[in-house]
């Protein structure tokens, strides 16, 4: 009976994936993540308060889903124009990422710019950055805000 018992977990372990590879992409998007790609046009949006933002998301795996997120939009100069920070926590989704979250729908609101409107084509640099006491990650993407 011992020996069965240690086939079956043998061939049980042997059939589990292996760890899930630690990745994080950025995205956007009010309602639901849409990665985004080097080149992408961003559209800036009007806050409900008479701000400007743009539309920050992430999908992560193999990190937990409590940390610390930070979306920076910095311009030509390396200059931060737009930021957020945010605990994670009950906000992310794990609704069909194997091993990894999703959260979307989060205003990356422009820093002391009386009229982002000027900032209308030009490149910009959207980064988010993830961090919780055993991993760091981080991703970026080069866009045009519209």
């Amino acid at each position: 009976m011992t020996r069965a018992v240690l086939v079956l977990c043998v061939l049980a372990l042997s059939a589990c994936p292996g760890p899930c590879p630690k990745t994080l992409t950025l995205g956007t998007g009010s309602s639901h993540f849409e990665p985004v790609v080097d080149g992408q046009d961003l559209p800036m949006q009007f806050g409900g308060q008479g701000g400007r933002h743009v539309w920050g998301g992430v999908r992560a795996t193999g990190v937990p889903n409590t940390g610390t997120l930070n979306f920076t939009l910095s311009d030509s100069t390396n200059t931060t124009i737009a930021s957020r920070q945010l605990e994670l926590g009950l906000f992310t989704s794990t609704q069909g990422i194997e091993c990894g979250w999703e959260l979307a729908g989060q205003t990356v609101v422009f820093n002391g710019f009386n009229d982002p409107s000027m900032l209308v084509g030009s490149k910009a640099r959207l980064t988010v950055s993830f961090s919780s006491p055993d991993d760091a990650l981080s991703a970026h993407a080069d866009v045009v805000l519209r």
